[in-house]
């Protein structure tokens, strides 16, 4: 879908067929848009949509509509309007398949984009779970430079830690301690998937054991001021796991919450019974039914 020789090899070449997006632009585009600029395409599919059907669960109109007021309930105590619009896209798109409406809302980089509304601080301290090959670490660094304290990056997959390991010594990142386990809410032994990719995940069907650990175990004594949490459907669990650490420091929460149909409201209900004085706020980062995020945020760090 980039275009170039490719493009008119096929528009010359080829009468009718179907385009699969494969580039981050392409999901900003219109499908009506795509099959206008290019002659005969028929129908156009997402390289996510096997991610969409295989990786995350299905919301259902008959689960919406049997847990209607926990949704509701989180929805109405967003913190700004984005996040009630970006919520209400993500669950229509869940429903419907249509995602027009995310993206309208959807806003790059994931977690750490300019003009949220929260403050940073210059000793923050992150904590990255699911760490993969160190992409939200550049994010993180790109948008606050040198202002931070350190980081601790967490990931269990051999492929990605090894990637994770390049990235940091490449561009020579200070502060980072890493550690090649899964965030759990205990230290064990988990059956894991893994993939070498960002879709690696502990799973009963894994064909490998792998080192798991808690945030309240590897912090430590250590401040955490962020935690960043991307773990293909374990949050929960590592929620349960930071229970000390979140409320003894009170870290700003970016929790992915688009892998379990549930995710929404119960990441929400459990940070909101664990800690007072916190505003909720909920972004989408790509114009599909992935990578939508629930924000929990301090109000002493809202701006």
């Amino acid at each position: 879908m980039r275009g170039g020789v490719e493009k008119q090899w096929l528009l010359d070449n080829v009468e009718k067929y179907i385009l699969i997006r494969g580039f981050l632009g392409a999901y900003f585009m219109d499908d009506a848009d795509i099959i206008r600029k290019w002659a005969g395409c028929e129908e156009v599919y997402s390289i996510m949509d096997c991610y969409e059907s295989y990786f995350t669960e299905i919301l259902s109109t008959e689960y919406f509509d049997a847990n209607r007021e926990r949704f509701i309930s989180v929805r109405n105590l967003l913190a700004d309007d984005i996040s009630k619009r970006s919520m209400d896209a993500f669950i229509h798109a869940k429903i419907q398949g249509e995602c027009d409406e995310i993206r309208d809302v959807a806003v790059l980089p994931q977690y750490f984009f300019c003009d949220a509304p929260w403050k940073y601080l210059e000793n923050d301290v992150l904590f990255d779970c699911g760490a993969f090959n160190g992409d939200s670490i550049a994010a993180f660094l790109k948008l606050r430079g040198d202002a931070y304290d350190s980081i601790i990056a967490c990931e269990p997959d051999e492929k990605n830690y090894a990637d994770l390991l390049a990235y940091i010594e490449k561009n020579r990142i200070r502060d980072v301690r890493t550690y090649p386990v899964g965030i759990y809410d205990r230290q064990a032994q988990l059956s894991f998937a893994q993939q070498g990719d960002m879709m690696s995940s502990i799973s009963d069907q894994g064909e490998m054991l792998v080192h798991v650990d808690s945030i309240d175990h590897i912090s430590g004594e250590k401040k955490i001021t962020l935690i960043k949490m991307d773990i293909e459907g374990s949050e929960m669990k590592a929620l349960e796991g930071a229970v000390h650490t979140i409320k003894r420091d009170r870290p700003i929460l970016m929790i992915s919450a688009y892998h379990k149909r549930d995710d929404i409201f119960n990441i929400y209900e459990f940070v909101n019974e664990l800690v007072a004085d916190y505003d909720f706020y909920f972004r989408c980062h790509k114009p599909m039914t992935v990578d939508a995020v629930l924000y929990a945020v301090p109000r002493e760090r809202v701006q």
